[in-house]
């Protein structure tokens, strides 16, 4: 994808069709927005329409949705060593990094229907014992915000493979002494 300002210009303006700017509100977003990489950036005005179902779009939400991006591809490039101990698979760093950047590229390239080829190909026998598991959790993580809109869960994965949320409105695993407070 090779995306412009203009092009992100028209696609906010079809997610959100009904909000009129002002020509100062109009300045603001193109100050904001334009200077940014303009395809991350098209991700996350999808992702902040996905997550907010308003009429009126919120300068905020999109420069969260596109930090949020910003900072799962930084970190699936980050260099450092596994956190990990290493499996009986002898893993070399400087392959790793060079499949990671591969993979990346192609994560920013692919379409949403792709995600699946790309999960399929991070944990392909070709490729997995070539890659440090952080770094393809990492690349997952990016894949999955980026291409599907989908934030990370934490928690308990249950039978149906859906994430039993651990922190609840009601306390961490049942109420906590503010949880049950009538008045807070």
């Amino acid at each position: 994808m090779s995306r412009t300002w203009d092009d992100n210009r028209t696609a906010i303006n079809e997610l959100w069709p009904v909000v009129q700017f002002t020509n100062e509100e109009k300045r603001l977003w193109n100050d904001d927005l334009s200077g940014l990489d303009q395809d991350t950036l098209y991700d996350a005005i999808r992702n902040a329409k996905r997550n907010h179902d308003s009429v009126y779009p919120q300068l905020k939400w999109i420069l969260d949705a596109y930090r949020e991006l910003t900072n799962l591809r930084r970190a699936a490039l980050r260099l450092g060593a596994p956190r990990e101990k290493k499996t009986e698979w002898k893993i070399d760093d400087k392959r790793d990094r060079e499949m990671r950047n591969e993979m990346m590229e192609w994560v920013d390239r692919a379409n949403p229907n792709e995600f699946s080829s790309i999960r399929d190909a991070v944990f392909s026998d070709d490729v997995f014992p070539k890659l440090h598991s952080i770094t393809a959790i990492r690349i997952l993580a990016y894949a999955r915000q980026r291409l599907l809109g989908i934030e990370p869960k934490f928690g308990k994965v249950n039978a149906s493979g859906d994430v039993d949320p651990m922190f609840t409105a009601s306390g961490v695993n049942g109420p906590t002494p503010l949880a049950l407070r009538q008045d807070a």
